[in-house]
């Protein structure tokens, strides 16, 4: 998703509108929770080298000057919510949304949160991670069937420590729209606090990905469904992790309806 751990605080809104339209800044600074890769005996995490790093310097500059150019719409209320939630949260939204999230988080959150995402610990998670690193996104890196139980282990402490975990719930490969279950198992150990996010592009172009992924165009509107759950592991709390999951993925897919037809949703 994407990718922000410095606030960019809003202007007053003009009379009595509850919108504001916001120009969305660059992000400047990548962030490394190196600290936290605890790497078990046997598994490898691979990583970008320093050409490929800088190779991707390019891309990282095109989107800083790319979201400068989008023009956000939000409600007064959400941004408020954004602004003054104080525990780390989850930001989760679809995989074809990913990519304005990070801008949102960088505009809107307290500078001194940062926003991680769950990369994979492979060889392609590495070119992944590098390409998070340029939109200013650190990362937590792991999977199911790599370093599972210590990436866990790294976004208690992430979120614990105040800071934000970004997912796509129907990434990497989907199917598109459909949520997976991991997510379920974060939020009630973790008890934080969740953000659904889903970007409206009024103008952008589609990929010819599983999912459709959106582009939007630069100078384009971009107004930003938010849904705020403020205590996840209550209302969690009587069901198993598949079910909560389940419960996560179907939020979102109320909030997100009506805004990709030609995806049936």
């Amino acid at each position: 998703m994407g990718p922000y751990s410095q606030s960019i605080h809003a202007p007053a809104a003009a009379g009595k509108g509850v919108r504001q339209e916001l120009r969305c800044r660059g992000i400047t600074r990548p962030y490394a929770w190196a600290a936290m890769q605890e790497n078990p005996p046997g598994v490898h995490i691979h990583q970008a080298n320093l050409s490929k790093r800088l190779a991707l310097f390019p891309a990282g500059l095109i989107y800083r000057t790319w979201v400068k150019t989008l023009r956000l719409r939000i409600d007064e209320s959400a941004a408020k919510t954004l602004r003054g939630e104080p525990r780390g949260a989850f930001f989760v939204a679809w995989h074809n949304r990913a990519f304005l999230p990070a801008c949102l988080h960088r505009r809107f959150r307290p500078v001194e949160k940062r926003l991680f995402g769950l990369v994979s610990a492979s060889r392609d998670g590495a070119w992944l991670s590098a390409v998070f690193e340029q939109f200013g996104v650190a990362t937590v890196r792991g999977s199911s069937s790599r370093r599972g139980a210590s990436a866990m282990r790294e976004i208690l402490r992430i979120v614990r420590a105040g800071h934000d975990i970004g997912i796509t719930l129907d990434g990497p490969r989907g199917p598109a729209y459909t949520a997976k279950q991991g997510i379920g198992l974060l939020v009630r150990e973790t008890g934080a606090p969740v953000f659904y996010v889903v970007p409206c592009y009024r103008s952008a172009w589609r990929l010819r990905s599983w999912d459709r992924f959106f582009v939007p165009k630069p100078f384009s509107r971009v107004d930003v469904r938010l849904d705020f759950q403020p205590d996840p592991a209550a209302d969690f709390a009587d069901m198993n992790p598949a079910a909560a999951g389940q419960a996560v993925g179907e939020r979102l897919r109320r909030l997100t309806a009506g805004t990709d037809p030609a995806m049936g949703v």
